[in-house]
């Protein structure tokens, strides 16, 4: 059985003028080869997984990849993917602001009336926080390679997809976005325990969760951590966080919200990170990062930061050790744009006090880190909302 790793697929994009590598799984296989257009190159199988390197290749379109293998008693089988496209890929990485997609942005309904463009392809990496959660009944995985059109725009990253429209219109190639966020999460949810642990300035977020774990009651978290997933997808929690994403809600009906609930909903809320949680240290390196590690890409789009402002001071050194180990699971030295984060007065129980020094560490990296640039929208910020409505400016 060949299976290719999911990011590998019909409409993909490959990036150009670099080695392409694929990989995945081929239980029963004895060879294996891999094709593009008319190259053939042959995969290197070990215990069941393989793992090939085609040649480097110009922009193209209209192309077929297709996997070969042989069982060890001779038996054929072979996967193919249809309409390849070769161009430009970059991951678009981070948190809520990353995120944030077209149908909240102030211009969505301009965005919906562009014409629907083939060569223009976003892929998302499954949201996966912990093992076992995609055979979970509900959960429900749209991860495959789209087009940009009116029927996919909506759920698209805004500021990756004002990125790839403009880096599209000027370089006149096929442009492949690959999401790879989530909301809410710290820089040290996105990268290993070996490079948390290197320094002790960032091995807190690894100690601090350990220490909740030695008095957190597995039964009572699993059980409330579903509660609070269910408690979510109500209704009335769906209408609400419609209303928030929208910027709908001034701040003080958003501060009666919090005050009206019950103090069950604040348990739910306040719930102490543990082994589920996808905002726990490492997490989505392990479950996210590592299914897409090595596809070949230009670089890197990052949009984060909020979620750090509890440790500002330690943002350059946390953010260039992801980097780093980025950079070593890719196995090359990809360039980083990243947003600074806008200003802001209050959201939620939030006031962003601590953004300044958070802003001159994002300020200091830049100065510092190689081949790291970063894009200032410090006059794109909104009084009552930690997320810009317009994500032209970003992108």
């Amino acid at each position: 059985m060949i299976k290719a790793e999911k990011i590998f697929s019909d409409r993909m994009i490959l990036q150009r003028e670099t080695a392409i590598p694929v990989w995945g799984e081929c239980r029963g296989i004895a060879r294996l080869w891999v094709l593009l257009g008319e190259v053939q190159v042959e995969g290197k199988v070990t215990e069941g997984y393989f793992h090939a390197e085609l040649p480097a290749f110009p922009a193209a379109s209209g192309m077929t990849l297709e996997i070969r293998g042989e069982t060890v008693s001779g038996r054929e089988e072979t996967i193919r993917f249809t309409d390849v496209a070769i161009g430009e890929v970059w991951i678009a990485g981070g948190q809520s602001n990353m995120e944030f997609p077209v149908k909240y942005d102030v211009e969505a309904e301009e965005i919906y009336r562009m014409s629907t463009d083939e060569e223009l392809r976003f892929f998302d990496v499954p949201k996966i926080s912990y093992d076992g959660q995609e055979q979970e009944e509900g959960f429900v995985d749209l991860s495959c390679w789209r087009y940009f059109n009116r029927e996919n725009a909506g759920q698209l990253s805004a500021a990756a997809l004002f990125f790839a429209r403009k880096i599209r219109e000027e370089l006149k190639v096929p442009v492949g976005i690959v999401s790879c966020n989530w909301g809410g999460t710290s820089a040290s949810c996105w990268m290993s325990e070996a490079y948390l642990r290197e320094y002790p300035e960032l091995a807190c977020y690894l100690d601090s969760y350990e220490e909740t774990l030695k008095t957190l009651d597995m039964d009572w978290y699993r059980k409330t951590y579903f509660e609070r997933l269910r408690f979510g997808n109500t209704p009335r929690m769906k209408e609400l966080d419609e209303a928030i994403a929208r910027g709908r809600l001034s701040y003080e009906e958003m501060q009666e919200l919090i005050t009206n609930l019950t103090p069950r909903q604040k348990e739910l809320f306040c719930l102490p990170t543990g082994p589920l949680a996808h905002t726990r240290p490492c997490a989505l390196f392990e479950r996210m990062v590592k299914r897409v590690a090595g596809y070949g890409v230009r670089g890197v789009l990052w949009y984060q930061g909020e979620s750090d402002e509890v440790l500002p001071d330690s943002y350059e050194l946390l953010f260039s050790q992801m980097i780093k180990c980025w950079r070593e699971s890719w196995g090359v030295n990809l360039p980083f744009l990243f947003v600074q984060l806008a200003p802001f007065g209050r959201w939620l129980a939030d006031t962003g006090k601590d953004f300044p020094t958070l802003r001159r560490q994002q300020q200091r990296a830049e100065d510092l880190l190689e081949d790291v640039w970063m894009a200032s929208i410090m006059d794109y910020g909104m009084e009552y909302d930690i997320h810009p409505k317009t994500k032209r400016a970003a992108g």
